[in-house]
């Protein structure tokens, strides 16, 4: 095991060494972001650590610790238990190595071998985003991914230009960026540029005729913001929330050749795509099913997370959310779970949270009196919320505003 760990396999497999750095890096910078938050890390720290701004040698030699990524032993520890369950490591026993060879060079080299010895039946391990409790852990394996990506090889992406690099504006770590940053480059042999932390106008310098732009609805829409405009023939993908008719018009006006908005979830992969705003959505080529009963390649019946409207030649619209959960940014955030964490973290009689753009906004409720502790209560909580789940505008007033009727209205 020893041998094999250290001469991984030639065969490339499922993901090559240069998007397994990628993967890493993301897993662990994830994991600083989370220390940030939680008064850990410093915002200086984190920024002399980050991964992302070292070159691939460089950020092969990095030393998975305290000295240069502001991991102490406990925390390195937690990074290996995330890496583990991602890969799934634990199934040829390769975890126990990330405890003794340090570098992220080595890392890439053990998940590596890792891969190829798992082949087909490898495991990935994603997560929703947990941005209120406990993320839940999604697990795939390589087999279905790679049926998911061929049909889309297959499908819309038939008349991708060879050559074509794909530009990726989204993290390689969630299912989203996994599929089209990761696992469709490999198997199209393109190259990936990884704009995940840069700002959205990167991609207009970096874009070429016939690329691959990847970004979330949010992403697009900052890159009408930042006001640049891409070269002909550019595909885009819009997938880890709603796409809405802004979000169309922003690729207009960016000059995308072609939008794909891809329909999905953690659970279910990509179920269905379309490429104009109007349109129903088509499922993808290796979806089997009629109506509401759909499986993945012969696999178990998926779990679909919205109501789904069916017409007669087998092409859908979604209805909505059967949850209360909203995306902002390409982030799932649960706004029942939140606002119960909210309530009871400031003292609020009551808290109503919605949608207002990109962005959430909160009403708090309480008494006059109570609203100077209310307020020093949100200060104090608002810094420990993942940003998604942070309002952009919140309002105070003694009660929730309500219709006549008493159901909740805008404010």
């Amino acid at each position: 095991m020893v041998q094999a760990a250290e001469a991984p396999a030639p065969d490339p497999g499922l993901i090559g060494p240069a998007n397994l750095r990628r993967l890493l890096a993301a897993l662990i910078e994830a994991h600083q972001d989370h220390l940030v938050r939680a008064g850990r890390l410093s915002e200086a720290q984190l920024l002399s650590a980050r991964l992302a701004t070292r070159g691939p040698e460089a950020a092969g030699e990095i030393v998975i610790g305290e000295a240069d990524l502001g991991l102490d032993s406990l925390e390195r520890l937690n990074v290996i238990m995330a890496v583990d369950r991602y890969f799934d490591l634990r199934a040829t026993g390769v975890e126990d190595y990330l405890v003794v060879r340090r570098r992220l060079a080595d890392w890439v080299e053990l998940v590596h071998w890792h891969l190829a010895q798992m082949g087909k039946t490898a495991r990935i391990g994603f997560a929703t985003s947990g941005s209120t409790g406990a993320p839940k852990a999604i697990v795939h394996d390589a087999a279905t991914l790679v049926s998911e990506i061929n049909a889309l090889i297959d499908g819309p992406l038939a008349a991708l230009a060879p050559g074509a690099q794909v530009l990726a504006l989204v993290p390689p770590h969630h299912i989203y960026g996994f599929l089209w940053t990761v696992l469709l480059p490999e198997r199209l042999g393109a190259e990936v540029i990884d704009l995940s932390k840069s700002t959205p106008a990167a991609a207009f310098r970096a874009a070429r005729p016939g690329d691959l732009v990847v970004a979330t609805p949010f992403g697009w829409s900052q890159m009408a913001e930042a006001g640049g405009h891409l070269p002909d023939g550019v595909t885009g993908v819009s997938s880890g929330g709603p796409t809405t008719e802004e979000t169309w018009a922003a690729a207009r006006r960016i000059g995308l050749t072609r939008l794909i908005e891809v329909y999905g979830s953690s659970e279910t992969g990509g179920i269905g795509w379309r490429d104009s705003a109007d349109a129903p959505y088509r499922l993808i080529g290796d979806i089997r099913g009629d109506g509401p009963a759909l499986s993945r390649a012969g696999g178990p019946a998926l779990d679909i997370p919205d109501v789904l409207d069916w017409d007669d030649r087998g092409r859908f619209r979604v209805l909505g959310r059967r949850d209360t959960v909203v995306q902002v940014a390409g982030t799932n955030v649960n706004l029942g779970a939140l606002r119960r964490r909210m309530i009871a973290e400031t003292g609020a009689e009551d808290v109503a949270l919605r949608l207002s753009g990109d962005r959430l906004k909160a009403f708090f409720a309480a008494t006059e009196a109570a609203q100077p502790a209310v307020r020093g209560a949100v200060g104090a909580l608002l810094p420990r919320l993942a940003t998604p789940e942070r309002p952009a505008a919140i309002t105070y007033g003694p009660a929730l505003p309500r219709s006549a009727t008493g159901k909740l209205t805008d404010w």
